[in-house]
Formats: C-alpha cells, structure tokens, sequence
C-alpha cells in the first residue's frame, strides 16, 4: 500500500471512492497524521485526443539527414549575415576617415 499500513485506520477510505469521482485519491501530508483526500484532473481519452488534434504540428517532422541541412542553413544564413555586417562596418569606417579629414 502506498500510504502505508496504518492509512484505512487513520481516514483514507480508498475503497468507497465511486468511479464517478475520478482523480480522487488520498496523500500523506508532512506532519499530518491523517491523509489528506485530494482531488486531481483527470483527462479523459477523448480530452488526449482532441489536445494531440489541436496541437500536432500541421508539417510532418523531419527525419535526421532534413534537420542537418536546416542546421546547415541556419549556420549559412548567421554566417552571411556577420559578413554583411562586417562589410557595412568596414565601410562606414572609411566614411569616418573621409569625413575627418
């Protein structure tokens, strides 16, 4: 028993909880003796089926070799972006020497 030996003796009544009370059960409280009766959600198999409809993603997933080449091209597009920002750098810099001189 998960509650221990003593947990019928001391209030928790686990047999007479109906099963039109789902997600009902008992805990053991820290520094209560008796357990306390709680009540959890209790998602039914249709609630299962209607959360993985609703949230599936609608592209099928990607297999190993399409998440590499998606990396590749994350890698590719930062890499061309840290060029074209180095460039633009590059040429304001001469654009302040000019303008100083």
């Amino acid at each position: 028993m998960v509650l221990g030996d003593s947990a019928r003796e001391q209030g928790a009544h686990c047999d007479r909880i109906p099963a039109s009370l789902p997600g009902v059960g008992y805990v053991r409280i820290d520094g209560v003796r008796e357990p306390g009766r709680v009540r959890a959600t209790y998602v039914t198999d249709d609630d299962i089926k209607a959360m993985v409809a609703a949230y599936t993603p609608r592209c099928p997933p990607l297999d190993g070799e399409q998440l590499f080449q998606a990396a590749e091209q994350d890698v590719a597009a930062e890499a061309a972006e840290v060029i074209d920002i180095t460039r633009t750098d590059e040429h304001t810099k001469g654009d302040d020497k000019r303008q100083a001189s």
